[in-house]
Parts: structure tokens; sequence; C-alpha cells
């Protein structure tokens, strides 16, 4: 329960018993109740939130917060996703926003795209992106795409020629993309079944001398 956790972060802080926190303890009580479990808020965001709040919020005595005050802030701030997500989910939401997809959808893309990104960059090449390619086509391991097809996908993506992708230039690039990738697959496994096909023997011997 949200309230018992409030009052005990409270009385923790409250360490003279007063009944009251000063500026510090309220900041102190702010850091333990907004980076704990799934609020995920940065130190320096709490800490800029805390000012505008202690500055603002009515309370009895200017100096202090009492019990009351802190749960009436507290429910206050539960809702504020500018304050409890941390930066990264602030940006995965304003990229929901900006091109219009759910938050569920955008997740499962970055989760795609940390799992190529070999070397936790932030940043996909086209190394990383060919591995991309071949799981999403659900090309066998003994089948590759052309590398003059991969360069031309890869280039949709590197409109700048830098050699690599930031995450929304691979999410702008997958949201128009992802429909036309999937005949691939069926292209792709049409000629592993050719490849693995039985012909009839020739109507010669063509060992023969």
């Amino acid at each position: 329960d949200e309230v018992r956790e409030v009052i005990l972060v409270f009385n923790t802080i409250d360490l003279d018993h007063s009944g009251q926190l000063d500026y510090s303890e309220f900041e102190t009580a702010a850091m333990k109740l907004l980076q704990n479990g799934s609020r995920k808020a940065e130190t320096e965001v709490v800490r800029l939130s805390c000012k505008e709040d202690w500055a603002s919020c009515q309370r009895q005595d200017a100096n202090v917060m009492n019990l009351e005050e802190f749960l009436e802030w507290f429910s206050r701030m539960r809702f504020r996703s500018d304050v409890l997500l941390s930066k990264e989910q602030r940006d995965m939401m304003g990229l929901a926003r900006k091109y219009n997809i759910t938050e569920k959808a955008i997740d499962q893309i970055k989760a795609a795209f940390d799992t190529f990104d070999k070397d936790s960059s932030g940043i996909l090449r086209m190394n990383e992106f060919q591995g991309m390619l071949k799981v999403v086509m659900r090309l066998s391991s003994d089948c590759d795409l052309p590398i003059s097809r991969v360069q031309r996908l890869w280039r949709e993506i590197d409109t700048d020629n830098s050699g690599e992708a930031c995450f929304e230039e691979f999410l702008r690039w997958w949201i128009g993309r992802k429909e036309t990738l999937v005949p691939y697959d069926r292209f792709y496994k049409n000629i592993r079944c050719l490849r693995s096909q039985q012909y009839d023997p020739s109507a010669y011997d063509t060992d023969a001398p």
C-alpha cells in the first residue's frame, strides 16, 4: 500500500520525531520514494522538482512540511511521468507519440534493437543490421541475404552516410518497412525448398563412355 509506504519513509527520515521535515529531510524522503521499485526518477530531476515543489506547496509553516502535507505532495507526484520515468523512458514515450504507435510497440522494437546492438553502444552498424535482417526474414544459418540487398536496405536507414544508425533512425525505417520485409521470408523459404528438392535422374547416363 502506497500510503503506508509514504508514512514509513516520512517516519524513517523524521529522526527527531517532530512530525515535520525540513527541506533537507524532504529531499531525502523524496529520493527514497521516487527511486524505489518501479519508480526510476533520476537524481537531478528529483532535486529540481523538490526545489520547485517546496517553493510552491502550501504549508502551515513555510520552513517545514508535516505528514499530511507530505502525503498530499506525493499524491500529486505519483502521476507525474516527467519525474517518475527515466530519461530513456521519457524519450520512448516521446517517440511513441511522434510516430503514432503504442508504448508497448515501441518497447518491443527497442528490445529488438538492443538485442542486435551487440556492443550496447546505442547505435547499429551495418554488420549488426545484417544480423537483424537474417532473423527478421527468418533465413536459415546457411542462407544469406545478398549483400547488395543488405546495402540497399542499409542506405534507407543511414541517410546521412555516417555508417551507423541510432534508434530513432531504425524506428522510422522499421515503421515504413516492416510489412515489406515479410514476403522475403516466404521467398527465401521457397528457395531453400528448391535447393533440397530431389530431381529425376537424367535420361542419359552422363558417366557412360
